[in-house]
């Protein structure tokens, strides 16, 4: 993974490990500096050079109010934290946060989404991620419409076949 990738990831990651929607540029100026440190080629003296550069170059970041730094949109966030979640095999993190019920669930829902998407996600992680998630849309569909997920089976009323989790999972409202 190149070194752009690298960091802009690692913003995405802490972003949403911290429930932020955007950082103020002193402290991601911070957290860039320390990462720049950790490569062969690089140093931590160049963090304001880089992070201009990458406000500047990559499309998906931006500075929407002075010394402030955010993703363009949400889903690239995401999607890049997905990713490094998948790769990291970070099954019971992404799973305690989308069940939690807290402020940030729907967001780390569609982070689990992205990393059980994802070509490095392990398959174990795939099929457990897809009846959890399967399963939350089901109970949030009979919440909805106030049945409780075992009411809605019984003997007159075979149990569907779970819709595909792009399908499923959907609840932006």
């Amino acid at each position: 993974m190149d070194q752009k990738r690298t960091l802009i990831q690692d913003m995405a990651v802490y972003m949403v490990e911290e429930g932020r929607s955007a950082l103020t540029q002193s402290q991601e100026w911070g957290r860039l500096a320390r990462r720049l440190a950790e490569f062969k080629d690089r140093s931590a003296e160049e963090a304001d050079i880089v992070l201009k550069g990458l406000l500047e170059r990559s499309g998906i970041l931006r500075e929407p109010l002075p010394d402030e730094v955010d993703f363009l949109h949400n889903t690239f966030k995401e999607y890049l934290a997905g990713e490094h979640f998948a790769a990291e095999h970070s099954t019971n993190k992404l799973r305690e946060h989308v069940f939690a019920g807290t402020e940030g669930a729907e967001s780390w829902r569609r982070v689990t989404l992205f990393a059980a998407g994802s070509r490095r996600a392990p398959e174990a992680f795939v099929r457990v991620t897809d009846s959890a998630v399967i399963e939350r849309a089901s109970t949030r569909v009979c919440r909805n419409q106030k049945v409780s997920p075992l009411e809605e089976v019984g003997p007159d009323r075979p149990a569907a076949a779970p819709a595909p989790v792009g399908i499923a999972v959907p609840d932006h409202g």
